[in-house]
């Protein structure tokens, strides 16, 4: 979200690129197979709500926007919008991304 406030028309930090090669889009690229599945994440559990993510992040819908990607997109529709927990929702500061955009 930070990338989607913080760019201006001129200036996208979606397309910054680190000294040692490192993007937004290689961070997102990463997550999104074991966002589709959390079950293939190799590492230990590393929230306290693992049960209850993933959810529709926002991050998904801009990540699309920026990238011109729909797998991104299809991926957010398919997941929970309207989680309950109350940790889970507090992690969800944008509720509806789409009007963002």
């Amino acid at each position: 979200m930070i990338c989607q406030i913080l760019s201006k028309t001129n200036t996208s930090l979606w397309q910054y690129t680190l000294s040692d090669g490192r993007t937004i889009k290689t961070g997102v690229d990463f997550m999104i197979p074991y966002i589709a599945d959390k079950e293939k994440w190799p590492y230990p559990k590393d929230v306290m709500y693992w049960d209850q993510w993933p959810i529709a992040h926002p991050a998904l819908v801009f990540s699309a926007e920026a990238y011109q990607n729909k797998d991104y997109l299809q991926l957010w529709k398919k997941l929970d919008h309207a989680p309950e927990q109350e940790e889970v929702v507090r992690n969800l500061p944008i509720r509806n991304p789409i009007i963002w955009l």
